[in-house]
């Protein structure tokens, strides 16, 4: 029930805020259920939040709205108590609350819609209007029972949606077998420089392997590394006229053979490792059908629950798994996780939904986060300790399948070409191809730079790590490193038609691998065959090469995929490329 006006006497309303054609109090109260109850401002608050975590589930790690939920619902309840002192009723002081949260959380989607120029009209664009309805408010005197029903019910319809996503969501996890309590390990920190993760050493020492010594001491381990969206050197001399020979002969003197003209069998992560760690084809390992749902959780399993590694568990390898902060690949049934939980930075998440609101650029601390620099504190901590993490792997004194996935070279682009921290000048996000360039201003020359800058850096930090691994293992180990896919700076996620084929399929793909296996290998090897060769080679196993096929699909129909493989142009130094197969 509303506040009195000044003018109301003892505990009874004052007429306005009944119903029109009231005839007394009591009937006003009666008419105020449940209905005209002011409950819009907090749903108002919780839309934008459990919008952005529907839409990005799959990416998001349990439990990270709870934060922003709790700050959103405390600065709602706080403006509303501010709105209620010269308002004075409370149903009216909620339909400005309401349109307070509505302009703050449109805040960064009106700035991006804008041009750069007329960015500094954002300010203007929400605040004028929401001053016009504060007058309009302040001196109406009518009543806000009907007003307080449409808005909740508005509200209402707008949340619902959201709600019965995250619902369908959890029920496909829990189809699946839902989550394994996480098997992580601890980090502690010897020295943590400012620009960086520190230097973070694993603490597990305990509980390894029971095999015996001489069978230990014949398996290799075997490192599964993945740099996201790194692109085949022929690729980035096409599109970003970038010479990375430099990189691919220090790989070559490091004994690594390189598939000169490999291609990624799909164009986004969550299709490609599912393929590779289970050495087939997504259309024999799920349901795939123009309409069929994009089944993220059954890829998320096939991640975690892949093939090579209940194969080499089997031969009596520990399964070791290096969290990177992407939760489509997250794996819960790893032996032995290493990740970077002391950092405790801002999530992705938070730095994706303060970009929609006011406080579009601001530093982090405006969400309590505890003292991180920026937005993209997170994602460089997680990709500075999945590389510090890699060159301590090897001091794990027992046989490992190590499986890493770095969000690099892949947007955003926060490394500079010798690691010094970047941070870009647009809305938070790690969106690439079309959805990298849309209502953002940002240009093909802002994205060749960003990349090549971090390409170029994390080519370093991989020397490393590979100089590290060789030096520290007890066995020659086995590496292969790969882009799941290439770059995708050309990449028009609704239009094959505008796509540029040649760049998202051409990959990186190198092994570090024995000559029984390397012998085994050749130029256009794709990374569904990438197993069968190794096991075939390390163990003597049959298991038939599968044909190199390349598919594309559109965001219309993401499980439709279109073989592309005889599609793909040749680079304008390629010769003709043959038909697919092997």
């Amino acid at each position: 029930m509303d506040l009195p006006d000044l003018q109301a006497s003892g505990s009874k309303l004052n007429s306005t805020d009944q119903d029109a054609g009231s005839a007394s109090n009591s009937a006003g109260d009666r008419a105020a259920g449940i209905t005209y109850l002011p409950w819009h401002p907090l749903l108002a608050a919780v839309f934008p939040i459990l919008s952005l975590y529907a839409h990005n589930f799959d990416e998001t790690p349990p439990g990270v709205i709870w934060r922003p939920l709790g700050y959103s619902l405390l600065g709602t309840l706080f403006v509303w108590a501010l709105a209620a002192i010269p308002f004075r009723q409370l149903r009216r002081s909620a339909v400005i609350t309401t349109f307070v949260s509505l302009f703050f959380f449109s805040f960064g989607h009106i700035a991006n819609v804008l041009t750069e120029d007329g960015r500094m009209w954002t300010w203007p664009i929400c605040i004028v209007p929401l001053l016009v309805l504060t007058a309009i408010l302040w001196k109406w005197r009518g009543s806000y029972l009907q007003a307080t029903r449409i808005l909740n019910f508005t509200a209402l319809a707008l949340i619902i949606p959201s709600i019965l996503l995250i619902g369908g969501r959890l029920y496909d996890r829990w189809l699946a077998g839902g989550r394994t309590p996480l098997r992580s390990v601890d980090l502690i920190s010897e020295s943590r420089p400012s620009g960086g993760a520190g230097d973070l050493i694993p603490r597990f020492v305990a509980g390894t392997s029971q095999l015996s010594a001489r069978k230990a001491a014949s398996l290799p381990d075997i490192y599964y590394i993945i740099l996201d969206a790194y692109g085949r050197a022929d690729s980035l001399k096409q599109f970003y006229g970038y010479d990375n020979s430099p990189f691919i002969r220090a790989l070559e003197a490091r004994g690594f053979y390189i598939a000169q003209k490999s291609r990624a069998n799909y164009p986004q992560t969550s299709y490609c490792l599912p393929s590779a760690l289970n050495m087939n084809y997504l259309d024999a390992l799920l349901p795939v059908g123009k309409n069929e749902r994009v089944n993220t959780e059954g890829l998320r399993k096939l991640i975690d629950e892949n093939a090579a590694a209940k194969y080499l568990r089997g031969k009596g390898y520990r399964y070791v798994y290096l969290w990177t902060g992407v939760e489509c690949t997250r794996v819960d049934t790893a032996d032995l996780e290493l990740d970077n939980k002391e950092l405790v930075p801002p999530s992705s998440f938070e730095g994706e939904l303060l970009s929609m609101t006011a406080l579009e650029g601001k530093e982090p601390e405006a969400i309590g986060s505890r003292g991180r620099d920026s937005l993209y504190d997170t994602p460089r901590a997680e990709i500075l300790t999945a590389f510090h993490n890699l060159e301590y792997v090897p001091k794990l004194r027992y046989p490992k399948f190590v499986f890493a996935h770095i969000l690099s070279p892949h947007p955003p682009f926060i490394f500079g070409p010798n690691g010094e921290a970047i941070n870009p000048n647009f809305a938070y996000s790690d969106a690439d191809g079309s959805g990298f360039f849309k209502n953002r201003g940002v240009t093909k020359q802002d994205y060749q730079r960003g990349y090549i800058g971090q390409l170029q850096y994390v080519n370093r930090r991989a020397l490393e790590a590979i100089d590290a691994i060789k030096r520290e293992s007890l066995r020659p180990p086995i590496i292969i490193i790969q882009g799941d896919h290439g770059s995708r700076m050309n990449v028009d996620w609704d239009s094959r038609a505008k796509t540029d084929l040649r760049e998202p399929f051409s990959e990186l793909n190198a092994y570090l691998v024995p000559d029984a296996v390397r012998q085994r290998l050749y130029p256009t090897i794709t990374p569904v065959n990438s197993f069968r060769v190794l096991l075939n080679g390390l163990f003597g196993e049959k298991f038939p090469l599968l044909p190199d096929r390349s598919y594309f699909y559109t965001s219309d129909h993401p499980m439709l995929f279109t073989d592309v493989t005889n599609d793909i142009p040749p680079f304008d130094t390629e010769a003709p490329r043959p038909a697919a197969g092997r």
